[in-house]
């Protein structure tokens, strides 16, 4: 059984920050309009797919972290960076 794919896009301020998922790289803007696909392998025990994700911008504290996404569902997470 193979669960099927989500999508996951990012409304982090600045736009400009750059988010990774999974070894793929773009900026919070482009996530928006062109949001990440998120595969698990099959045969996972798990039908949720678990996401570690980085958002990061220079002058900014990275934000990292981990969701779970329900299969064929899709998910903007929210939030804002911190200043150094």
């Amino acid at each position: 059984v193979q669960a099927l794919p989500s999508t996951i896009g990012f409304d982090f301020q600045p736009r400009d920050a750059t988010v990774r998922v999974r070894g793929q790289e773009r900026s919070v803007a482009e996530s928006l309009d062109r949001p990440f696909e998120i595969r698990s392998p099959r045969g996972a025990t798990d039908l949720r797919h678990r996401v570690e994700y980085e958002v990061s911008a220079p002058g900014y504290r990275t934000h990292r972290a981990t969701v779970t996404v329900a299969p064929g569902q899709s998910q903007t997470l929210q939030g804002a960076l911190t200043p150094e």
